[in-house]
This record gives structure tokens, C-alpha cells and sequence, in this order.
């Protein structure tokens, strides 16, 4: 079987996230390498990193230039920030720059096969049709809704950068990340990693974002590279909050909320167990489990206390609707 790679970035602040990720890895793709750039663990957390048997640990924070290094990303950022929050802005599309740095060094370390994950997403289950799939490059873009309402705003954001599938050798790989680079360093806009990317695939195929599983190629030095898009919904999943099921939503992407993950992660372990726990139930009492209380309700009723009273009302309103229907199902049984 060819190799497959995972990498990630992250520092502490991302620690809960990442080692969620290793262990749904080591769940789903145990012979996998993990590659995981470090932008500032403590040595605890390094331990607990290294501690997976396919996790490689990559000191970057040396190559990070956190002093000086956002004077080279452009003030062009002014429209949309305050004089005040310019900085703090330029400062952290200096950190998005590096993500194309990072992934480009990861190339050099693997032969073909690699699958860029931001720190803050984690797969909840198996991704092999993607393996199986032909292409070169998968991207995965948003809603049409969502690309045009960026748009207005000059902003070319119909990628997601959070994850990013090469499926291809180590040589062309390192040929199109380059490309991304070049393109980054003449980017003037906000986001910059995921701008720069959306118009660099663009500049090749006009209309690849009109809709998912478009295909498209690029031509660079002779190689010709297979591009095609894959919805967010599937394989980048912002909106877990809303609920989520592990065969439409196959990587979650928490864009950052710290705040949730713990209830997110315990939710879905529920969801997980309570799907396994019914499996032992005949067709009927399980649909009419589901009738009463539906393994959504019920992961979020234990997974989030501080939403203890409104879950309750939304059962009991359950309960009081559907508890005839219920009893009028086992009455003919």
C-alpha cells in the first residue's frame, strides 16, 4: 500500500486539538506518519506529542520570525481593520504565510500521499475513498452562497485551507507549493495563505469553484497536475456545534474554538457509543428509541451541561408529542 502522511502546525494554545487529532489517526490511519510542526509546545506537551508511535516532531519556532517578520506582509489590510488592530491583523497573515512554508518542508520528508490538517481540525473517521480517488491536488471550497458574499468585499476566499489532499510524488508536490509561495508574496488581501491559493488555481480554471468534485488541471514544468474540489461540508466541517454525523462530516474543522472542543470531542465519543450501543437493538426499538430521544439529543444532553435546561425542554416537548405515537407502534406490535 502506498504511504499515507498526515502534517500539522500548532503550539500550545492548539495541544488539546492536536493530540485529539493523533489519537483519531491512531484510530483510523495507524500506519500513518503524523508530521507535527511545533510553533511553541511546552517540553509536557512535546512529551505527550512523541509519545504516538507515528508522530514526528518538527522544531520550527527558530524559523519563525515573530519580531519582525509581519513588516513583510502590506498594509493593504487597512479597509478592513482599524489603525489599531492593523498590526495584530498583519501579524497573524504573517503566521497564515507560513502554512505554505511549513507544508513545503513537510514535502521534502514523504514521497507522495500528504494531508495538510489545521491544528484545530481532526478526522472522525476513515478517508479512503479519497486515497482511492484520481487527482493531484483536492481542495476543499465553500458554499456558492458564501464565495459570493466574499466576493462583494473584494475578497477571493473559496478555498479553505484547513485541509488540503496531495496525492501526488514528492517533486511535483514541491513544484505546485511553490507556486502557492510565489503567489502568496505578490498576495494583497486578507487571508492571505487561502487567497492566495484561490486565485492561483483560478488563474488556470475559470470556473472549478462553481461547484463540487469540479475538476481542473495546471501545467508546471511540464507536469500536468490534476486539480479537484471536494465540499467543506465533507472533509472541512466549521459547524460541528450544529450537529454532525461521522459518514457526511468525515474532518472537523473547529476554526479555532478552544472553548468548545472539550464538549465537541465528549459529544462525539457519545454519539459514537450511543450509535454502537444501538446497533444491539432490533430495527424497531431502535427506531423507536430514536423517536423518543435522538442520539443528537441525547449526546448533547450529557455533553453539555450549561445547556442542561434548554436540552430538557427539548426532550420533554419530544417526549410529550411522541410518547402516543410511540405507544401506539408497540400497541400494534
Amino acid at each position: 500500500m502506498k504511504e499515507i502522511n498526515f502534517m500539522t502546525i500548532g503550539d500550545d494554545k492548539y495541544f488539546p486539538f492536536i493530540n485529539f487529532s493523533a489519537k483519531q489517526l491512531m484510530k483510523f490511519y495507524p500506519n500513518c506518519k503524523f508530521f507535527i510542526y511545533d510553533w511553541g509546545f511546552s517540553p509536557y506537551h512535546k512529551e505527550i506529542l512523541q509519545s504516538y508511535p507515528f508522530s514526528i516532531l518538527i522544531n520550527w519556532c527558530d524559523k519563525l520570525d515573530l519580531e519582525s517578520g509581519y513588516k513583510n506582509i502590506t498594509d493593504e489590510f487597512q479597509k478592513e481593520f482599524s489603525t489599531e488592530n492593523l498590526l495584530v491583523q498583519r501579524k497573524k497573515e504573517y503566521l497564515y504565510s507560513q502554512k505554505a512554508i511549513c507544508t513545503l518542508d513537510c514535502a521534502k520528508r514523504v514521497n507522495e500521499n500528504l494531508i495538510f490538517i489545521d491544528g484545530d481540525a481532526f478526522l472522525i473517521n476513515k478517508i479512503d475513498e479519497i486515497f482511492e480517488d484520481d487527482f493531484d491536488i483536492g481542495i476543499t471550497i465553500r458554499s456558492k452562497e458564501y464565495i459570493s458574499r466574499k466576493e462583494k468585499y473584494g475578497l477571493k476566499m473559496a478555498i479553505n485551507v484547513g485541509v488540503i489532499f496531495f496525492k501526488l510524488d514528492s517533486k511535483s508536490m514541491q513544484l505546485f507549493i511553490e507556486e502557492w509561495i510565489k503567489q502568496i508574496k505578490i498576495t494583497k488581501s486578507m487571508f492571505i495563505e487561502q487567497t492566495a491559493l484561490t486565485v492561483l488555481i483560478e488563474k488556470y480554471n475559470k470556473e472549478i469553484y462553481d461547484k463540487y468534485y469540479n475538476e481542473g488541471f495546471m501545467y508546471l514544468s511540464n507536469k500536468k497536475i490534476k486539480i479537484k474540489t471536494f465540499p467543506c461540508t465533507k472533509y472541512n466541517y466549521s459547524y460541528p456545534g450544529e450537529g454532525f454525523n461521522p459518514l457526511n462530516n468525515k474532518i472537523i474543522h473547529l476554526k479555532g474554538q478552544i472553548e468548545k472542543i472539550k464538549e465537541i470531542i465528549i459529544e462525539y465519543k457519545l454519539r459514537h457509543f450511543f450509535s454502537k450501543f444501538f446497533q444491539i437493538f432490533p430495527f424497531f426499538i431502535k427506531k423507536l428509541l430514536n423517536e423518543i430521544i435522538p442520539i443528537k439529543i441525547l449526546a448533547e444532553f450529557i455533553a453539555y451541561p450549561k445547556k442542561f435546561e434548554k436540552i430538557k425542554k427539548n426532550i420533554l416537548y419530544r417526549l410529550n408529542f411522541k410518547f402516543i405515537k410511540v405507544l401506539l407502534s408497540l400497541i400494534k406490535l
